[in-house]
């Protein structure tokens, strides 16, 4: 019984085994929004939730600006100019449930801003910056699914220290601040499902570096990052970056405990920040011979997800604006320009390869099949 167990077990993997034999997935583009429809113009920044959904920064034609998600079909505004705020900032983030978090600025300038999120309901306040609040800026947020948001704050009192911190509508919680082995902050935050942070800093010592830490520990991750871009965190603590070592430039990733390198092909130009999913995947804006473009890289190589050029939208895609960013699908969302001057947000979406779950399928039915049930002994006269 073992035997036949281990024989099913097989085939099954074997099933799935060569399903990851197929290293680049095909894509399907879905057009979000576009300056064809009532916006006007898109602020660079995106984010994509798990299932699909980007939230993004636009002004309508209108004159109306606000934080809107969709997925390519209708799509829902979480606030805008319409109701107490009079400016948004940037960057912003969605989590799997929907939920953005964002910065704004109220329209009463003595009731100032912050950073809130919402589903497009209830807007809920997670810190703010008014002349009556201990903080003075608030910026940079990133959300986990448990509503947890990271973000970069300065204080009001020019005595305490600025610094990284997390919050769900409660007390805050620092991450880093400049009391520690950091003397200024990247504005930029990545926080995963533990509520474990990445983010990058210029230190003591001179330099900069990478760092992650969860209000208990801090770890610096490296030293050779690129200045002026930003770090991406998965659910398994792995922390991905651009960087330089000697004369290798690529994407790193780490935990603490020594880097790799996840794509360091030479002709490959690294020009945004990597955005790592838990496959161990990163999704980039890169530059090589054949030009620049959105790839994906990882342990198991680089591929073009499009490029320059290439057909988008009844025209051909002319800019990437900002970094793009990928979902634990695999899905990749960016803010594109195309040639005939028309500007939007777009999803690479991964299509499922053809027959997986028939193949999967066959692989259960072998363990079923009669060879793999236990028979009666025949019996043979002596």
């Amino acid at each position: 019984m073992t035997r036949t167990l281990a024989v099913c077990a097989a085939a099954i993997l074997a099933v799935a085994g060569g399903r990851r034999a197929v290293a680049q997935p095909a894509y399907r583009f879905i057009n979000i929004a576009d300056t064809n429809g009532p916006f006007n113009f898109f602020q660079s920044a995106v984010s994509i939730s798990d299932s699909g959904v980007v939230a993004f920064s636009a002004m309508q034609d209108n004159g109306v600006n606000g934080i809107y998600t969709g997925s390519g079909g209708p799509i829902t505004t979480i606030a805008d100019t319409d109701g107490p705020f009079r400016t948004f900032g940037l960057p912003l983030a969605i989590n799997a449930n929907g939920t953005v978090a964002f910065t704004a600025n109220y329209d009463d300038p003595f009731e100032g801003g912050g950073l809130f999120t919402s589903n497009g309901g209830e807007v809920t306040p997670i810190a703010r910056s008014g002349i009556r609040d201990p903080l003075s800026l608030v910026t940079a947020p990133s959300i986990n699914d448990s509503g947890t948001v990271a973000f970069y704050a300065e204080p009001r009192d020019p005595r305490m220290a600025k610094g990284i911190f997390t919050g769900n509508g409660g007390p805050l919680t620092t991450i880093a601040d400049e009391t520690g082995p950091i003397r200024g902050l990247v504005f930029r935050t990545s926080i995963n499902e533990s509520g474990t942070v990445a983010f990058q800093a210029s230190r003591d010592v001179g330099g900069f570096g990478v760092f992650r830490g969860d209000g208990q520990t801090l770890a610096l991750i490296s030293t050779f990052i690129t200045p002026g871009t930003h770090s991406s965190i998965n659910d398994h603590g792995l922390v991905a970056f651009a960087g330089r070592s000697g004369d290798v430039r690529g994407i790193f990733a780490g935990e603490g405990g020594g880097v790799e390198i996840l794509v360091d092909p030479p002709q490959l130009g690294v020009t945004l920040s990597p955005s790592l999913n838990n496959s161990g995947a990163v999704a980039f804006r890169g530059q090589n011979a054949a030009g620049g473009g959105i790839f994906v890289g990882g342990r198991d190589g680089t591929d073009a997800v499009i490029r320059d050029g290439a057909p988008l939208f009844n025209s051909t895609l002319f800019f990437l604006i900002d970094a793009p960013v990928m979902n634990n699908r695999g899905d990749i969302a960016f803010h594109y320009e195309l040639a005939n001057g028309v500007y939007g947000i777009a999803v690479a979406k991964v299509i499922p390869e053809p027959g997986g779950a028939a193949l999967l399928i066959v692989g259960v039915l072998i363990c079923v099949a009669p060879r793999c049930t236990r028979r009666t002994p025949r019996r043979t006269s002596a």
